[in-house]
């Protein structure tokens, strides 16, 4: 009998090791779990600030750059492409988002368009997705 209060007494030790190592790991996954969090934070607020400032690059009269449109574009290559040309100060998918909540979305014509610096991203949207002239109606 004397030998299994010996191995209980061992066995309160590790059991004792083991919950405060089990503590320690939740802590660590806590800590990390904040961090990520946070870090998702202002990753979001910084898109959501970027997507709804609508600052231009420069001041006006800012430098005249010629961009192409092509058919097989989608929102994310325009962005790339204006971003590429120092149209855009943002993040591509904050343009992204900000083609997507616009009146111009997916009314992206293919063509050369002459852009500016101190043009907002709206005010690019809206040359780059011209309306179609209105039908004159005969009578």
């Amino acid at each position: 009998m004397d030998f299994p209060n010996r191995l209980s007494g061992k066995n309160k030790a590790y059991q004792l090791f083991v919950g405060g190592a089990r503590t320690i790991l939740w802590v660590l996954i806590l800590i990390c779990f904040a961090v990520f969090c946070i870090f998702i934070a202002r990753r979001a607020y910084s898109i959501g600030f970027q997507t709804m400032a609508y600052t231009p690059v420069s001041e006006a009269p800012g430098q005249i750059v010629v961009v192409t449109v092509t058919a097989d574009m989608n929102a994310k290559d325009i962005g790339e492409m204006l971003e590429r040309n120092g149209l855009i100060n943002e993040s591509v998918t904050a343009f992204v988002l900000q083609e997507y909540i616009s009146e111009y979305h997916g009314k992206e014509v293919p063509g050369t368009y002459t852009l500016n610096t101190s043009m907002t991203v709206d005010e690019m949207l809206a040359v780059i997705s011209p309306e179609p002239e209105e039908a004159e109606s005969a009578d």
